[in-house]
């Protein structure tokens, strides 16, 4: 069956401090699974978006990495690091 609440708001930090190890060593692949699992039953988590969005833009795949990361700066116009990303993963769509 689904987990207790409690339970899936472990699952849930796991899955974000797991994503993050991966994106610091450059695992972007394990980033998406891990990211994409918080956003399936939390499909506005800040920190999910951001980091999923950084490992696209690392992989590459430039407007998956938009999707995200615009998604991240309506939540959070005010933040340095996502507005980074954004240009950052714009010019590489540019290319």
């Amino acid at each position: 069956g689904d987990a207790s609440p409690a339970a899936a708001t472990i699952i849930k930090s796991c899955s974000l401090n797991l994503a993050i190890c991966y994106l610091k060593t450059g695992n972007n692949k394990e980033v998406l699974q891990h990211a994409s699992s918080v956003l399936e039953t939390d499909p506005s988590n800040l920190k999910a978006l951001y980091r999923r969005g950084l490992a696209y833009k690392a992989l590459g795949r430039y407007k998956k990495a938009l999707v995200d990361l615009r998604k991240a700066m309506e939540q959070y116009p005010a933040d340095e690091h996502v507005k980074t990303a954004v240009k950052e993963a714009e010019e590489g769509a540019e290319e």
